[in-house]
């Protein structure tokens, strides 16, 4: 509670009664040193806990190292990111895997990394209970989906196609998807993509139109 109000001298402090072999402990005085900017003695606190803690200490420690090096700017972010993607691969669940995945999201965003950013966002919002900055990071997802589909974007357009297909969930709602599929669909009828545009109308028939519009839609998609 201490550290979550930002009071990492407090927390230090209670935790003094507790042995140097608690991994507990040893993973909140890991977090509380670091906000103290004390970063060898956090990392040594971080080692012990990861050297006689259970796996789920052992992944808090890694995770609570690398929140720390990237909060102080000591650790290249493709290193960390790297490394996070590596963790995901062996915990999944709870409020670990939701920490490494709000870390990997902001990585991902330092980094200009569109397909990072979408996959760290995406897991947060379909696996995880939702939180008070789930608007703003459901937001910040459909603004970077909006940026890869525009006509200016940079991203290939078969790859464009392909991150809005996997992540076409998150597009947001009403005439602005509507449109945000609609434009997709017209550039992939101008390059050629037949079958990929009929696939991405479809998906708009099925699951976003409505009534009064169906008609229209079913026509351009059997044209297709």
């Amino acid at each position: 509670a201490a550290l979550a109000e930002g009071k990492p001298g407090i927390a230090v402090e209670m935790l003094k009664p507790l042995s140097d072999a608690d991994a507990a402990a040893n993973l909140l005085r890991g977090r509380a040193l670091f906000q103290l900017g004390s970063e060898q003695k956090a990392r040594l606190r971080l080692n012990r806990a990861a050297d006689n803690g259970t796996e789920e200490q052992r992944i808090d420690a890694r995770i609570s190292l690398l929140e720390g090096l990237v909060a102080h700017k000591h650790v290249k972010p493709r290193k960390a990111a790297a490394e996070l993607e590596r963790i995901g691969y062996v915990w999944r669940g709870g409020p670990l895997e939701r920490r490494a995945l709000k870390l990997r999201f902001e990585l991902a965003e330092r980094l200009k990394d569109d397909r990072s950013a979408l996959e760290a966002g995406a897991a947060l919002l379909r696996y995880h209970p939702m939180s008070g900055d789930s608007g703003e990071l459901l937001s910040a997802l459909q603004a970077r989906l909006e940026a890869i589909l525009s006509p200016g974007s940079k991203v290939p357009l078969p790859e464009a196609a392909g991150l809005f297909w996997d992540y076409r969930d998150l597009s947001p709602g009403g005439a602005g998807g509507d449109l945000l599929v609609s434009r997709l669909a017209d550039r992939l009828q101008g390059a050629g993509l037949y079958e990929r545009a009929a696939e991405l109308l479809d998906y708009q028939l099925m699951a976003r139109a409505k009534d009064v519009s169906q008609g229209p839609l079913s026509v351009r998609v059997a044209k297709l």
